[in-house]
Parts: structure tokens; C-alpha cells; sequence
């Protein structure tokens, strides 16, 4: 039996002057559609759980700030030979994005874009940059200390993470029961093994929470969007 989510329609894509502002589909396989120049600030915060996998039409020339933040599920994402910009936090928290290949068009990469969280700011340890050698990209790469492979070569394989709190990524001595009976469910999300003793987010937190109920009643949760007048501001949280 096919699970798979149907395709997109065209309501699901709220597009205005060529932005992609805000996806609003069934998730998974998302195909974006052609004539899209620019995905907006926090364009995929809506369905930040659904999303497996986005194919960008070459007609995308830049990627706003967090736009796929806290997509915990995307797992793979095609960038085009002519895009220039990524923003700050654009993939923060994206835990199962494992290869990402950056074009050498891409001039200007945002701070943040390739970090577990807001508090955590080591690189997502699934993660490897393919870059071309000598390009913006594994510039970005070296001096952020993720594992990246350049055209010219195989960059840095065991980043070195910047100096933490030593106790942080432990949790507090009444938690460590709760922590452990959480990983051995396979409900604490990967961004959650870490820095227990920073702030959670409430992307996090909603993570969290719907992986214990599905643990609970054995059933997937089917997710759904905010309203959509929310204010964007609102949904800057991840």
C-alpha cells in the first residue's frame, strides 16, 4: 500500500512577484515550481516535520534567512547551478540532511546556515558539503569547521568543534534517567543529544512531543500547518 504523499498543487506554494513566501503542501517529495526566483525567509517552517526532499527549478537565484529551519525531516535538497545567496540559519537544525551540494555561483553564505540549532552552534554532524575548490562555498566550509569534499580534494573530515562548556552536554543529575529511557524509545531527537543544559526550542520541544504520543498510541501523527494568519514573526522561532 502507497503512503507516499500526493503531489503538490498549485495552492500549496504561496508565491508572490517570483518569492516563494511560504509552502503550505502535503510534504515529502516537494518539487518547486519553475519560475520561483527566491525562497523566502522561513518559506518551510509550516510543514518544517513533512518535508523529505527539495528539487529547486534552475529559475532560483537565492534562499532566505531560515528557510528550511528546524526541517528535521529533509533528508535531501537540490540547489541550482545558478543560485548566489543562502541565508543565515537557511538549514539550521535540518538533522538528516547528509550531502548538500553547493554550486560555485554561490557567493554569499549566512552565518548560522549549517548549525544543529539556535544554542548549539556546532555543525550538523550528518552533514557534507560537496564543493568546487577554491570556491565561496568551501571557504564557508573551512572556516566553520564542517565536513566538506571539494572538487580538488577531500577537505576537513573530523571538524574540530569550538571550545564548550564541558558539563553542557550532559544532562543535569536528576535527568539522566529520563534521558536514557528517552534514547532507548528512539523519541529524543538527534539536536536533543547534546547541550541538554541550553534553552530547548519550541520546534524542538513539538518534536519531542509528537514522537513520545506516536510511541504511545502506535499511530503517526498526521501534521498540519499553522493558521495562516499567524504572523511570520510568530513563526520565527526555530
Amino acid at each position: 500500500m502507497n503512503l507516499a504523499p500526493a503531489a503538490d498543487t498549485a495552492s500549496a506554494f504561496d508565491i508572490e512577484n517570483g518569492v516563494l513566501k511560504l509552502y503550505m503542501g502535503r510534504g515529502g517529495d516537494v518539487v518547486i515550481p519553475d519560475g520561483v526566483t527566491s525562497i523566502g525567509d522561513y518559506a518551510f517552517t509550516m510543514d518544517w516535520i513533512t518535508v523529505k526532499s527539495v528539487t529547486m527549478p534552475d529559475s532560483v537565484t537565492s534562499i532566505g534567512n531560515a528557510a528550511f529551519a528546524g526541517c528535521s525531516g529533509l533528508k535531501s535538497i537540490t540547489l541550482p547551478n545558478g543560485l548566489t545567496s543562502i541565508g543565515e540559519g537557511a538549514f539550521r537544525g535540518c538533522a538528516q540532511l547528509t550531502d548538500l551540494t553547493i554550486p560555485k555561483s554561490v557567493t554569499s553564505i549566512g552565518a548560522d546556515a549549517f548549525v544543529k540549532s539556535r544554542t548549539d552552534k556546532t555543525p550538523l554532524s550528518s552533514l557534507t558539503l560537496h564543493v568546487v575548490a577554491g570556491s565561496t562555498a568551501e571557504t564557508y566550509a573551512k572556516n566553520n569547521n564542517i565536513k566538506y569534499v571539494s572538487s580538488g580534494g577531500t577537505g576537513s573530515q573530523d571538524p574540530t568543534p569550538p571550545p564548550t562548556d564541558p558539563d553542557a552536554g550532559e544532562p543535569s543529575g536528576w535527568a539522566v534517567e529520563a534521558v536514557s529511557r528517552a534514547k532507548d524509545l528512539g523519541i529524543l531527537p538527534e539536536a536533543l543529544q547534546s547541550s541538554y543544559q541550553q534553552n530547548t526550542t519550541r520546534a524542538e520541544f513539538c518534536e519531542l512531543a509528537v514522537a513520545l504520543i506516536e510511541k504511545l498510541t502506535g499511530k503517526p501523527i498526521e501534521a498540519r500547518g499553522v493558521p495562516r494568519h499567524h504572523e511570520r514573526q510568530e513563526r520565527g522561532y526555530l
